[in-house]
């Protein structure tokens, strides 16, 4: 298998990690073995394929290996792909492409963004403004009725958080200070967040 070799120096030490990781790997390059015999021996349209690359980009850039599959087999390659390698390695516009089996595996796969990763994502979007029709979906979307996530709905319920988690907590909190700008939005920083916040939680016009 293409990349295993080079991705089991990745894993980690435990036996029980390395054996799923290994698992994923192998089911990983069955698949894409599998669409490639059932593309070669059915009748597909001439339209509507991707590369997909057999080694992630994001981890070994532009490489020659890969094949050509149909937009939902790169969609569900690319999230066997993340699983296989730890990185995700799938991006938006694959949702639309998966069936809706698929859909919650698409959700893991975006919580394995790296630092690196959210950084060039933030840095992409600077300067660049909304369209009106892009706000207006914003809009709806916030307007949307949140769920209850209070009593026995919320993640933490009859739950403690360990003694370390607390410490961090409480570290964290020392020295921060509360702020608030024009528009009453209050927030806690040791040092002030802009020259239009002030120290409070209320605020008061300057003089």
């Amino acid at each position: 298998m293409p990349g295993g070799l080079v991705f089991s120096a990745e894993v980690s030490q435990s036996p029980k990690t390395s054996a799923k990781v290994f698992q994923m790997n192998e089911l990983y390059y069955r698949y894409l073995e599998g669409c490639r015999n059932f593309n070669e021996l059915n009748d597909l349209p001439e339209k509507g394929w991707e590369w997909h690359h057999t080694l992630p980009q994001c981890l070994f850039g532009d490489q020659p290996f890969g094949l050509w599959l149909t937009r939902e087999q790169h969609a569900i390659a690319s999230i066997l792909q993340s699983f296989a390698f730890g990185r995700m390695c799938t991006s938006g516009w694959h949702k639309k492409d998966l069936p809706e089996k698929w859909l919650g595996a698409f959700k893991l796969t975006q919580k394995m963004r790296t630092k690196q990763h959210n950084q060039r994502i933030s840095e992409s979007l600077k300067g660049k403004s909304k369209t009106k029709e892009h706000r207006r979906k914003l809009s709806i979307a916030s307007s949307r009725p949140k769920p209850e996530i209070r009593g026995e709905k919320h993640g933490m319920w009859g739950k403690k958080h360990p003694k370390e988690t607390l410490e961090r907590i409480s570290a964290a909190a020392k020295g921060a200070l509360h702020w608030v700008n024009c528009e009453g939005k209050t927030c806690r920083s040791r040092e002030c967040p802009g020259p239009e916040w002030q120290r409070g939680r209320k605020w008061s016009n300057p003089q």
